[in-house]
Formats: structure tokens, sequence, C-alpha cells
């Protein structure tokens, strides 16, 4: 049950009269679990990729597993290259000192074939602690004032190698870091639980190399599932996973109603939708430079000859609060990531962008192309598994 407010009121025409309590239910501070993950949807990776194994599915809000002695998903399951999941109790979360745990995997990964002879790597399980992807979530609690709003603020990563790749896990023993590129990704998201008018705020802001796919969604102690999010890839594995990157990859700011106990219930407003980088050209999208005042943008492909310009129309980040677009909105993938983050914050103060529902926001979704932009690649998914 949620906690109960007493506050006293006297009726103003009679100052004598006896003093009623009002009842004041507030909404629980309940326990969630927040998902994400990165996955490549084809059955596998492009050629710069060096057709590494893939997850073979589009967008989804199905649950994540790890087992090393099976390849293949369980029902309702799905694989990830790596993914994180972090349960998230906000009724014991009191300071910003308290420690946060989150579950980070790798489901596992093979190499490309021919006749059954696996080239430039080995089938790899990830049941090693040593070749596992790491993670960490911190915990910011702002001073509680009141008990309705409460906010809590999020920060966590994921960072994993594909240590199937050849002599991988050679250079990981012997040195203890292999010369396989990190796959990193941050994430930055704001919950704050309006307890009297029911309904839950969160801002999410991810950020990292921008490859492979990513996805994230928040789920109540019921088992219902809110997107808060998703990416489709640019660059390609060689290109893009060096160093440690920032690219924007989405900046999206929502509110869904709340039952009594803390469950999600249908209604979701969207106060702001935004995107990293351009929706076109995201193969061309090989080590970018920007030119000062202006929209056009250098493709420079490091294993090709090819060099050309492209343009496409970004916008700032004060945009968010403004309103003055249609979602979802493309932001600069090199943006300031605190301006956006304040931007999202503010959005809250304006009216929503898109009144909806869980079903139809979940839909939309689970529905979009997770190729969208790419060229068709030899071993495409099926179309079929996104748009059923």
């Amino acid at each position: 049950m949620g906690t109960t407010l007493a506050s006293v009121m006297t009726t103003p025409a009679d100052p004598n009269k006896n003093r009623k309590d009002v009842q004041i239910k507030l909404v629980t501070l309940a326990a969630y679990q927040m998902n994400l993950r990165s996955f490549h949807p084809n059955r596998q990776f492009e050629a710069k990729g060096l057709f590494f194994h893939g997850d073979n599915r589009g967008f989804s809000l199905g649950k994540s597993y790890y087992n090393p002695r099976i390849k293949s998903a369980p029902p309702q399951s799905v694989t990830s290259r790596i993914w994180s999941r972090a349960n998230i109790d906000l009724s014991k979360i009191k300071t910003s000192q308290q420690p946060s745990l989150i579950t980070v995997e790798s489901n596992p990964s093979e190499p490309f074939r021919i006749a059954g002879i696996p080239l430039l790597g080995h089938d790899e399980d990830y049941a090693d602690e040593k070749y596992k992807p790491k993670g960490t979530l911190e915990v910011n609690v702002p001073e509680i004032k009141f008990e309705s709003p409460r906010s809590f603020i999020f920060k966590s990563y994921y960072g994993g190698e594909n240590h199937a790749f050849i002599l991988s896990q050679t250079a990981q023993d012997m040195t203890g870091a292999t010369f396989v590129p990190t796959l990193d990704v941050w994430h930055e998201f704001m919950i704050r639980i309006e307890r009297i008018n029911k309904y839950m705020d969160i801002s999410s802001l991810v950020y990292g190399d921008g490859f492979p796919n990513t996805e994230g969604f928040i789920e109540d102690s019921k088992g219902h599932k809110v997107f808060i999010g998703t990416h489709i890839r640019i660059g390609s594995a060689a290109t893009h996973l060096f160093g440690k990157n920032t690219r924007l990859m989405w900046a999206n700011a929502i509110r869904i109603g709340l039952n009594q106990d803390g469950t999600f219930n249908n209604t979701l407003w969207v106060f702001a939708q935004g995107l990293g980088g351009p929706k076109e050209h995201r193969d061309d999208y090989g080590f970018l430079k920007e030119m000062k005042g202006s929209q056009t943008i250098i493709v420079d492909q490091p294993f090709s000859d090819i060099q050309g310009h492209f343009f496409w129309n970004f916008q700032e980040a004060d945009v968010i609060i403004k309103k003055q677009y249609k979602i979802p909105f493309r932001l600069k993938i090199d943006s300031n990531l605190a301006v956006i983050e304040n931007n999202l914050f503010d959005s809250f103060k304006t009216p929503p962008i898109l009144k909806t529902t869980v079903q139809a926001w979940n839909a939309a979704f689970s529905h979009q192309d997770p190729n969208e932009g790419r060229d068709e690649a030899i071993y495409q998914l099926d179309d079929a598994q996104w748009k059923k």
C-alpha cells in the first residue's frame, strides 16, 4: 500500500469548527527493472564485422537470458551481443552512496564458417569471468523535500569485447587486455514519481559507440514493459568501436501513468523524442567531420577510396523545450550531452508533444525496421520478424 499523508483543513467560514483530517494515498515507491542492451539484428554481421554471429531479431521487449550451454534463446527470450539489467527498488534507495548492482552478460558468439571450418576465431560462450562484459550503476538521490514528487537519477555503463575473435583471449590472458575494441554504452536516466497525481516521468539519454543497434525498456513488478528508446547502428564494427566514444543514440522524455501500487497503466505522454545522427547514410557514417557553420558532413571511409559529402538537417538541443518539431527530431551526434540532459528535464515543464498509449508506443518500436537506412546485407534479417 502507498504511504498516507494527513493534512489538517479548517473551514474558513467557521474557524471554530472541528478540524478534519484529509487522507491522501500516495503511489507506492515500487521496484522496477531497467534493461539496456546492444544487438545486431541480422543473422551475421556485415563484411566490416567479418560476418561474426548476430542475433537474428528486430527490436524486442523479450527477456534477456544467459546460459552458456545453449546458443538459441528460450521461448519469449532474445539474445544480445551485450545486455544489462538493473533491479531498482525505489523504496530502498535512500542515499546517493548506496551501492547498486547491475547484471551484464554477453550471449554466445561464433565466427564465420566455410564448410563448417571457423575463420578468424572460435566459439565463445563468455562463461569465464575474465571474458565477460563489465558494467556499473551509479545512483544520485536529490535532497528529499517532499514525499511527492520523488526523484532518482541513475547513470549506467556496460562494455565488453568480442573474445570469439582470433587471439583475443590469448592477449587477455597474457596482458590483461585485448586488442579487440570495447563496445561501450552509457545511459543517464532520471525517474521522477508524482505520487499524488499518479505518474512516472523518465528522461533517458543514451550514448556510446553507436554500433550496433541498442534498445532499452523499463519493466514493473507485474511484468508490464515500456520502451524508453531504440537506436539503429551507424558505421561498422571496424570503424566505430575503437576508443571512448560519446555519440548520441537517443534522448527521450516520457510520462507513464501509474496505478496505486506503482505499476504501469496504459497511458503515456511523450515530452521529447530525439535521435542522434542522420536517418539516411548510416552505412556512410565512417569518420566524420562537421564543417563549421554548415550542415555538410565529410564522409571519409578508411577502408575504401570513397570520399563524399551529404547534407542532413539537424537541430540544436534547445528545440527539446521549444517543441517546434515533429518527432523524432534529429540532433548532432556529437551534441553537448549535458545541455541535452538539462533540456530533457525541462521538457516536462511544457505540454507533451504526443499523448498515446503504452501499447501503441511499444508497437511502434517493435515494428521499426532495425536495418532502416542501411544497405541490404548478405545475411539480412527476415522482414517478417519485425513486421509481424
